[in-house]
């Protein structure tokens, strides 16, 4: 106890070091389903089963599962959809995901002479990436995993594609400590633009490490860095509290976060919530489902 109440005092002290939604202007930095989203979206050395897909390819062949999962909330009118899917074939594991946030229904307005009139339209705002991963053990210890992507954005009438790369490791060093590692974005894939303008999608590097106090509790840390925007640390705990029971907390570097999984049978509820205090704006709750193909 005494372990984890240190590890609860870094959560906290890393919680105020400001906040961020974790978008960039256009495009999402960091994609999470509800059980990361509780420990702070430290996720790179932790298996999220079939969520693994977007935060350390991997790690689905870890979990070594088969299994449809699905996360979603609405922040503002900004829509979230999650969407994964992992299968267990022979020492492999396919995995497929998709992510989708977008903003609908905004009233087209002009802006002239000081006076801002809505034009009676309305424009909308999307965001979409597809991912196809696969993953496998190369050792009793050691685990890697690569995903294919493609990026469509659209922005009103204009839209944007592109296709990408990621790669995963993980390496447990010890029967108690897991290191991750994962880059999406590896080649920089250019969207085009219908209207001929292109742009770069940077590469997201993220590090991570995984502690097991006991066969109850864990300790995660995340190091996150998008291009040459400033790194973020990520931090949280997953603690059993029953055999069907996971509660877990943590910091995303914006606020504090909590969450937690309830397991029946094939079934796991997985349900999170990020605090955001400094932020001045509504409170995120996500809500996912997990079920186990046998």
């Amino acid at each position: 106890m005494k372990r984890l109440g240190i590890w609860i005092a870094i959560v906290l002290l890393f919680s105020p070091l400001g906040f961020g939604l974790e978008v960039s202007p256009r495009y999402a930095k960091a994609i999470a389903g509800a059980r990361a989203s509780g420990a702070g979206n430290a996720s790179v050395a932790q298996p999220q089963d079939s969520d693994s897909i977007f935060s350390n390819p991997a790690l689905m062949s870890h979990s070594g599962i088969s299994e449809l999962s699905f996360t979603g909330y609405e922040f503002f009118q900004t829509q979230y959809t999650l969407l994964n899917g992992s299968y267990e074939w022979n020492d492999w594991v396919v995995g497929v995901g998709m992510a989708q946030t977008g903003v609908k229904d905004v009233p087209e307005a002009t802006y002239s002479g000081g006076t801002i009139t809505e034009t009676g339209s309305s424009v909308a705002n999307s965001n979409t990436i597809y991912k196809l991963g696969i993953s496998r053990a190369l050792l009793s210890n050691l685990w890697v995993g690569a995903n294919a992507s493609y990026t469509y954005h659209q922005i009103h009438n204009s839209s944007a594609s592109g296709v990408g790369a990621d790669v995963g490791l993980a390496f447990d060093i010890s029967p108690h400590i897991r290191l991750g590692l994962a880059m999406d974005n590896v080649s920089q894939p250019v969207l085009k633009w219908s209207d001929s303008y292109e742009e770069t999608l940077a590469s997201t590097l993220r590090f991570g490490t995984a502690f097991k106090l006991d066969s109850k509790t864990t300790l995660l840390m995340d190091y996150h860095k998008t291009g040459s925007d400033k790194g973020s640390i990520h931090a949280g705990v997953e603690q059993y509290i029953h055999p069907l029971v996971q509660v877990r907390f943590g910091t995303n570097n914006s606020g504090l976060t909590t969450g937690a999984t309830l397991s029946l049978r094939n079934l796991k509820i997985n349900i999170a919530y990020s605090m955001s205090p400094e932020a001045h704006i509504d409170d995120v709750f996500r809500f996912g489902l997990g079920y186990q193909i046998q």
